[in-house]
């Protein structure tokens, strides 16, 4: 007898070919290129399959009154997980791509929103799919953020859109170790961003619990003075920030200690 699968299960199987290409990606993406080229394939399908079958409930259903009840809680399950694993791959491949997948996410944010508000002002209650909902455009807001700074993100610390890594002109006020003089001049720097995963705690079972923290990093690369003249940085111990001061050493073994300010030029 034939073996016959339903389309939902072809859609898990294709959902998990692609989680498993996405975590091989991210091993063999230098070494082999095709597995590249797999995930942004699959992930387009998959999304564009799930999103079908969901749209496909909301008009065909008609047994359900409330059009939001008519996808089954497996629908809304792999909508959120095929734009997980494949949002990122297609969105930050092009501008193209990523307005695509502006297409598809903005609409379906405010989809979330009302079917949350609905269920919630209709059940009178927290119920499962109102919290689903808005976990749902938490983090489909997320991956939006990350994916627009990606094309359009900007050099400005402190900004919405703030780029993770860039080089800009700020103002920074610098002293000489061995003297009260306080200049403010114009210096180069360079920012970084660094996550790194600490432990936070234990959790009811008593294992070690873990966070990721993003933290900022403010190198300088060099300064000048008002009257022309640079001053080459050859060493800094520590990275500063918008509230951390540090010092800074420049190529003939002057040490300076340096205060960011918000003051930027182009």
């Amino acid at each position: 007898m034939p073996l016959h699968i339903k389309h939902e299960d072809k859609l898990n199987m294709l959902l998990w070919g692609l989680f498993g290409l996405k975590l091989l990606s991210g091993y063999a993406l230098k070494w082999v290129p095709w597995v590249a080229q797999a995930v942004i394939a699959i992930a387009a399908i998959s999304i564009g399959w799930t999103l079908a079958i969901f749209c496909w409930r909301l008009t065909h259903l008609d047994h359900e009154p409330r059009v939001y009840r008519r996808p089954t809680d497996g629908d809304y399950w792999r909508l959120f997980v095929c734009l997980w694993l494949g949002y990122g791959p297609l969105a930050s491949q092009s501008e193209s791509l990523f307005l695509l997948m502006s297409l598809i996410a903005v609409p379906t944010l405010f989809l979330l929103v009302t079917i949350g508000i609905a269920d919630a002002v209709i059940e009178k209650k927290l119920t499962p799919l109102v919290a689903g909902c808005f976990a749902f455009v938490y983090f489909l807001f997320g991956w939006q953020k990350v994916a627009l700074i990606e094309h359009y993100g900007v050099p400005i610390i402190g900004h919405f859109l703030e780029k993770p890594n860039f080089k800009a002109r700020y103002y920074v006020e610098v002293e000489p170790e061995s003297s009260d003089k306080k200049y403010k001049v114009l210096a180069d720097i360079r920012v970084q961003s660094r996550s790194e995963s600490e432990e936070t705690g234990e959790d009811r079972f008593g294992m070690t619990t873990y966070s990721t923290f993003t933290y900022r990093e403010i190198w300088i690369e060099r300064f000048q003075f008002p009257n022309g003249g640079w001053i080459e940085v050859e060493n800094q111990d520590e990275p500063l920030s918008i509230d951390d001061p540090g010092f800074v050493t420049d190529k003939a073994g002057r040490s300076w200690y340096v205060r960011m300010t918000r003051e930027r030029t182009n």
